[in-house]
């Protein structure tokens, strides 16, 4: 509901459009779902609710979107049981972009999983108003109205008038004329929002004095030069606009959101945690998740690992081509089966012929951007890794996570005590000493060289990894050529461990 460049971000009215009939939907074991409200027109948090037909191990509901959006949101929200077999959750939808997005149900039975997915569009409406309480500061972001007013005498003229926030500006009548509290002048800033700052003038004559003045906004203050003293216009007694900031300091519950951030004519996104959704919206910024960004980064990308097999193991490739804007390429499959899927195979108890699907597409195309620009060598390297580890293929969405977990540089949830001991071993070997287990290093170099943890695609340095190889080839004299070889260089190479 919110956008970056002067746009509003705060409560406004929301239309939600569900439509169950476009939804997309894998049942292993007959487990089937289905939403059972679509809400229309709301003006705050909505109960979204879904109904499954059995009792489950598991069930969470995922917010995706916008879809398309540069930066999309993947929040997961606990499922709160409502009655018999019925779960709902509590979306807050202030601050949010308009767009579409995509709200799923994830359920888990006897290790497998489904989930059922609808369109959500969320549409700001500003031609109402939603009747917050115009005093509370969560709602105080001032726009200049114009409105037409006439004397009794039927003389009329268009007054310029400060509103608390645009839901007022609407329900008074008024028509927005920029953003911030109404000035004496009519610049053509793009927004309003005065800062008072001091700068160093100096006369002709080389006298220089620092001068106190009010800029129309934090990017003219910046782009002429000028230090920041405080919020609102220099001198005036308006508190509620030079002080709004401070009536934030009591409140601690910390958010994660995106602010713009200009510099003259350029302009750049900043994520940053703010203590309150209060001081979020003071900087006019755009919420991305509650708690802090560092709190929530790790959660959203296991979240993000976690659907990724989902998809893979629940026959949704599309779904996985679609972000990774690829088209499906029968030949590359084909090609791939025959020269690493067929090898991985040898000498392994069955695999069922889904679980062989799902690996030999993640090796065709990967799952997220860092897993594509790996290759499909290296992502086959990441299976000889996980089968190295644990004597087996993965058999499972969680197993296959795993996998996803290893090409992503994250230590996998399963363990493997003969695998790591094995690292130990060597480690001992490369560095003429036993692990520390109190020393990241140390630790980092153990769990690469047990399970072959990856990389990230932008972070590979092939100049280190040279040094690596010649480095591996003195301590072993030779050349690394099996996986566990290549696992004991990549330790080498980035784990910071020294003898």
């Amino acid at each position: 509901m919110a956008s970056i460049g002067g746009q509003d971000y705060y409560s406004q009215l929301i239309t939600v459009a569900m439509e169950n009939d476009t939804a997309d939907v894998t049942d292993p074991d007959d487990i089937n779902i289905e939403f059972i409200n679509a809400p229309g027109q709301i003006s705050g948090p909505v109960i979204i609710s879904a109904q499954i037909n059995m009792e489950v191990d598991e069930i969470y509901f995922d917010i995706f979107g916008p879809v398309g959006a540069p930066d999309p949101i993947s929040n997961k929200y606990t499922a709160i049981p409502e009655s018999a077999n019925i779960y709902h959750f509590k979306w807050d939808i202030n601050g949010l972009l308009d767009g579409n997005y995509k709200v799923k149900v994830f359920v888990k039975k006897d290790g497998l999983s489904t989930y059922k997915g609808t369109p959500v569009t969320i549409q700001r409406d500003t031609s109402v108003t939603n009747g917050d309480d115009m005093g509370n500061i969560s709602t105080y972001l001032p726009e200049c109205g114009v409105k037409k007013i006439c004397s009794s005498d039927n003389v009329c003229s268009q007054t310029s008038i400060t509103y608390d926030n645009k839901e007022e500006m609407y329900s008074d009548g008024a028509e927005l004329k920029y953003h911030g509290v109404c000035r004496k002048d009519t610049g053509n800033a793009d927004f309003y929002l005065p800062e008072c700052a001091t700068k160093k003038e100096c006369s002709s004559d080389g006298v220089c004095s620092e001068v106190i003045k009010t800029y129309d906004n934090k990017s003219q203050m910046i782009e002429q030069g000028a230090e920041f003293l405080y919020h609102g216009i220099c001198g005036s007694d308006d508190a509620r606009l030079g002080d709004f900031e401070k009536m934030c300091e009591d409140e601690y519950a910390p958010v994660c959101g995106e602010i713009k951030i200009c510099e003259g004519d350029f302009c750049r996104a900043q994520i940053q945690t703010f203590s309150s959704m209060c001081k979020l919206r003071v900087n006019r910024g755009r919420l991305l998740n509650y708690g802090g960004c560092e709190d929530q980064a790790e959660d959203r990308h296991i979240m993000q690992i976690e659907e990724r097999s989902s998809l893979l193991v629940n026959d949704q490739l599309g779904d996985i081509l679609a972000e990774l804007q690829e088209l499906r390429n029968m030949v590359r499959e084909q090609q791939n089966e025959i020269k690493y899927l067929n090898t991985l195979v040898v000498e392994l108890g069955e695999i069922t012929q889904k679980m062989q699907n799902s690996i030999n597409n993640f090796i065709t195309y990967g799952v997220d951007d860092n897993t594509k620009k790996l290759g499909a060598g290296e992502r086959a390297a990441v299976i000889h890794s996980f089968k190295s580890a644990f004597n087996k293929l993965p058999e499972n969405e969680d197993e296959l996570s795993d996998v996803i977990k290893i090409a992503n540089g994250r230590w996998p949830s399963l363990r493997s005590e003969e695998a790591e001991e094995r690292a130990r071993k060597e480690f001992k070997n490369i560095y003429k000493r036993n692990p520390d287990t109190e020393d990241p290093n140390d630790n980092a170099a153990v769990t690469v060289m047990s399970y072959g943890l990856r990389q990230k695609a932008e972070n590979r340095n092939l100049e280190s990894e040279k040094q690596g190889i010649k480095t591996f080839e003195h301590i072993y004299d030779k050349l690394p050529t099996t996986t566990e070889d290549w696992n004991t260089m990549q330790a080498i190479t980035y784990s910071g461990a020294t003898r």
